[in-house]
């Protein structure tokens, strides 16, 4: 068996079992990428809860290594390589050093600095920074249906089984009342669709944003409901997208929901 599918198979096995991080060590160490530079350091990055993240110290720089976990709803690996392209010349998203989808990992340069926290989600000076940084992706146009969020919500819906019925109800009844006020015909931007606080990171005056594996098409309200709802606290006062349109009740709503959903 070659490196390639040496590769690829232990990284499979990986959503079953656990290993040391002198295992891990030995598998990053055999990506051709970290071969090449000289792994000199791994630690093992805490905050994802979906796939295996370390960081890596090579000779040619600092490195996060993510080898990805494909069970969840709401991931698919191509859309999010094609994502990841779209958005390097924005500097808003680590530097791509690699991507192997068929291989199930990717590595990109770590970014330096503090992740934020909830009360910067609610601080009217700190949107504005995101709300700047986020405009050019949001300018973006993108097309993938099965990454929209009414896409979404079905496949959410058949995954978590346990999910109580009067909340599946009224998480159909909100998709059905966008949809009469046109919401879903709407879906037409590039959104990041996970921007909770340990997604951003501010080193200075620069934030970057991680983790893009929830990333696709929608409205940029539904991106702002989903920060909103991290927030814990109404922001939409803060928030210029809230202005002029007839649904952020509504899609807030259905975000809320959907977050309720996750908790099944």
């Amino acid at each position: 068996m070659n490196n390639s599918s040496s590769i690829k198979n232990s990284i499979k096995e990986s959503v079953v079992q656990e290993w040391t991080l002198h295992e891990w060590g030995q598998r990053v160490a055999l990506l051709p990428e970290v071969a090449a530079a000289g792994l000199l350091d791994i630690e093992a990055l805490t905050h994802g809860t979906v796939n295996k993240s370390f960081k890596v110290t090579t000779n040619k720089g600092t490195w996060v290594v993510r080898f990805n976990n494909d069970e969840l709803p709401g991931i698919h690996r191509p859309t999010e390589a094609r994502i990841l392209e779209a958005i390097q010349p924005l500097d808003l998203a680590p530097r791509l050093i690699a991507n192997h989808v068929n291989q199930g990992y990717l590595i990109t340069v770590f970014c330096e600095g503090t992740h934020w926290t909830q009360s910067d989600l609610s601080n009217p000076q700190q949107l504005r920074r995101l709300a700047e940084v986020l405009q050019p992706l949001h300018q973006i146009p993108f097309s993938c249906k099965r990454t929209e969020l009414v896409f979404r919500l079905v496949e959410y819906i058949h995954y978590f089984t346990k999910m109580d019925d009067g909340l599946k109800s009224a998480i159909n009844k909100t998709v059905s009342e966008l949809s009469h006020m046109g919401f879903w015909q709407k879906q037409k931007q590039l959104l990041h669709f996970d921007l909770n606080p340990m997604n951003i990171i501010c080193n200075g005056d620069e934030l970057k944003i991680i983790d893009w594996e929830y990333a696709g098409v929608g409205h940029p309200i539904i991106e702002w409901s989903v920060i909103q709802n991290y927030a814990g606290v109404d922001i939409q006062a803060q928030i210029p997208e809230f202005f002029g349109i007839h649904y952020p009740e509504k899609v807030q709503k259905l975000i809320d929901l959907m977050m309720e959903m996750w908790q099944f």
